[in-house]
């Protein structure tokens, strides 16, 4: 078929055309007003992955695309979506749970159910290389839709708080259980140390083994001079005798021989002058005898008390080697208290630091645990629509206009089948078989414009005229 052919039949059978086309908006213009429209309310967060938290002093998170589709799943969850349920008190609504049980009844939780139901008209859309995510809902009342969508962001914002607090909760119980334990530890270790202290006499510690070690070393110190003063004693004791030089340098035996001298030259000289018979001779004799034996008596006494001071040495070694001894021991017993009372000590220490730090990290996750900051920002709340988001009654009328046209091309065209006319010479000399005799030119138009035109042009002609 020739295009000419196709315009002659769409210049003969407009109306039809233009029928199918008012048809089809009219069609669309009637979708529009039967149908159930559809409100689109959209408020916008902002994730903050660089701001550190207060407490930890970390970052919360990281700019990978990962995280980013981790945000808008848990905006998506059941988690989220049951929240909006509770905040929007939607549990409490009689046709709600008349609905509910028609459909799900003991199958599925109401709470559930309503989330489930929920996430139909839910949309979230993260922005393209931005930290900002759109939640969006779609719901037959524009107030509800405004008010869905603010519950769906105020939800995501206190999800995301519970779930850093949760961990931080389940933490802080543990720890404080944990520092109970570690205080009790510390409490007994600290009873065995006093007890041990107490027990012992352990005073001054280090200072009191100093002393004692200085102890030992006096003795010692007393024991190796004793022991030298008996060796020179024993030696004193074997050279014993008049010429000793203990009895030499006895002051009193030195007075007596030289006594003894002078009595020995005075008798010798009484001898020479008076005889040995004179009385004064005789009694200077007996003086002399009684020096004599004074000389021997305290030359015996020098020798003795060299013997007496010997057997004094070999006591006071005896007394010092046993002080000696028994100073050791009390040392060696010392260092093992000393020792003993290190070890409690130090489990006293590690106790206690192991329950610092235990104490620290319970009040770090207590803190944590009471935090209700979050790193995601409300950055434009959700406004009430003013307009249906669907359906659009622009779209309706093109698709409805767009199927009046094609519908209206395609009742033309069976009408020509019906009603065949010829509209070009080729579909007589091809389609017949028939020879050209001739053409007319102009033939006289046809239709309902063009009866209406000849009608009116004899008129137009004489009111020109």
């Amino acid at each position: 078929m020739e295009f000419s052919q196709i315009t002659g039949i769409i210049r003969d059978r407009w109306w039809i055309v233009v029928i199918a086309l008012v048809l089809g908006l009219g069609g669309g213009a009637t979708a529009y007003k039967l149908a159930d429209k559809q409100y689109k309310a959209t408020t916008t967060v902002v994730v903050d992955v660089r701001t550190p938290d207060p407490v930890a002093g970390i970052v919360q998170g990281t700019t990978s695309a990962s995280y980013m589709s981790t945000q808008v799943e848990i905006i998506r969850s059941d988690r989220v979506a049951q929240r909006v349920v509770h905040a929007l008190k939607l549990d409490q609504s009689a046709p709600l749970i008349a609905r509910w049980r028609d459909e799900a009844g003991s199958s599925m939780p109401f709470a559930l159910w309503l989330a489930k139901l929920l996430e139909r008209g839910l949309e979230v859309i993260p922005a393209r290389d931005s930290n900002v995510i759109q939640i969006s809902f779609y719901g037959h009342d524009p107030d509800f839709a405004k008010s869905t969508a603010g519950a769906f962001a105020q939800a995501y914002i206190e999800v995301t708080v519970d779930m850093k607090v949760e961990p931080a909760r389940q933490y802080a119980a543990l720890f404080e259980e944990q520092a109970r334990d570690a205080r009790e530890k510390v409490e007994e270790a600290k009873t065995r140390l006093h007890a041990y202290e107490q027990e012992k006499g352990v005073v001054g510690g280090s200072d009191r083994l100093e002393v004692e070690t200085q102890k030992f070393s006096d003795i010692q110190a007393s024991l190796v001079a004793a022991e030298a003063q008996s060796v020179d004693n024993r030696s004193r004791s074997a050279n014993a005798g008049d010429t000793s030089p203990d009895v030499m340098q006895n002051s009193i035996v030195q007075s007596l021989r030289q006594e003894v001298d002078r009595s020995e030259a005075k008798l010798a000289e009484m001898g020479m002058k008076v005889g040995k018979s004179n009385p004064a001779y005789i009694r200077a004799q007996t003086e002399l005898t009684t020096l004599k034996e004074r000389l021997a008596q305290e030359t015996r006494t020098v020798t003795t008390s060299v013997g007496t001071s010997g057997q004094v040495s070999a006591s006071k070694i005896a007394g010092l080697k046993s002080a000696l001894e028994a100073q050791r021991q009390r040392i060696y017993q010392l260092r093992k208290t000393l020792a003993d009372f290190g070890v409690l000590n130090q489990e006293v220490e590690a106790a206690q630091k192991f329950y610092d730090a235990l104490n620290q990290r319970h009040t770090q996750s207590t803190l944590e645990s009471r935090a209700n900051q979050t790193n995601i920002y409300l950055l434009s709340p959700a406004s009430k629509p003013l307009e249906a988001a669907y359906p659009k009654l622009n779209k309706l009328l093109a698709t409805g206009g767009a199927v009046g046209l094609a519908l209206g091309l395609g009742l033309a065209g069976l009408v020509e089948l019906v009603q065949r006319k010829v509209r070009a010479i080729s579909e007589l000399t091809d389609g017949l078989d028939l020879d050209l005799l001739g053409e007319l030119c102009n033939p006289p138009a046809t239709g309902l414009m063009a009866r209406l035109a000849r009608r009116l042009r004899p008129r137009a002609a004489a009111l020109s005229t």
